[in-house]
């Protein structure tokens, strides 16, 4: 053979090697690119929540979290089986838990909001005799315990709803940074985060909000 046919043997042989790395790099992008418009989808059930809850009732969105979460560790599964270069599954990876644990701190932050409210309720429609139990003739001393009793759930319920706010806010700042890494890798990719950002914003913001209203209301004078 020629040294001319074997240069174009050679040239040949690259080109198809070349040719089958670039088709199975597609090909793994966008097997990860499904995947993560899979996971988009779940994240954005629980992103939209403050925009669409019309009828959506607390255990609704406890049972929604749930859901979402188990699903996601589904896909945290298939993520394994892909044939992806290790540096993207990673990634990956790490978006998946940040919004898992999104989803967990905003589930949280809702418990403590739904044990707040019920409190702050409560604390409305107390009643001196069988609330507090206080005999007819200590009735005088009811606006004293009432308060005491408003001073208590802004110590411990309205405490726990500011940082059960804050824990959110930081789990949202975790899986916006793990985007933008997916980002980085080149890969295609729109976040629901980006859309429902503000939304969400507003919501741990009104945690201080709430409780500071409350403070006002009950004159607890509790310091912050």
């Amino acid at each position: 053979m020629s040294r001319k046919r074997i240069m174009v043997a050679i040239i040949v042989m690259v080109a198809t090697v070349v040719a089958a790395y670039g088709i199975r790099d597609a090909r793994q992008r966008a097997e990860l690119e499904k995947l993560l418009g899979r996971d988009a989808k779940l994240t954005e059930l629980i992103m939209r929540v403050e925009t669409d809850s019309q009828g959506m009732s607390f255990m609704d969105l406890f049972e929604l979290c749930d859901t979402t979460i188990k699903q996601r560790d589904g896909l945290l599964v298939e993520l394994g089986g892909l044939s992806a270069s290790e540096e993207i599954k990673e990634s990956v990876d790490q978006l998946f838990s940040a919004e898992n644990a999104l989803t967990r701190a905003k589930c949280g932050y809702y418990r403590k909001l739904l044990t707040f409210t019920s409190a702050k309720n409560k604390l409305q429609h107390i009643d001196p005799i069988n609330d507090l139990h206080l005999q007819t003739y200590e009735l005088a001393m009811a606006p004293t315990k009432i308060h005491d009793v408003a001073v208590k759930i802004s110590e411990t319920e309205g405490r726990e709803l500011r940082e059960a706010a804050i824990v959110f806010a930081q789990a949202f700042q975790k899986a916006d940074q793990a985007v933008q890494t997916i980002r980085s890798r080149k890969m295609t990719f729109i976040s629901p985060i980006d859309g429902f950002r503000d939304a969400n914003r507003k919501t741990w913001e009104g945690a201080a909000k709430a409780v500071a209203a409350f403070d006002k209301e009950w004159d607890t004078n509790i310091p912050y």
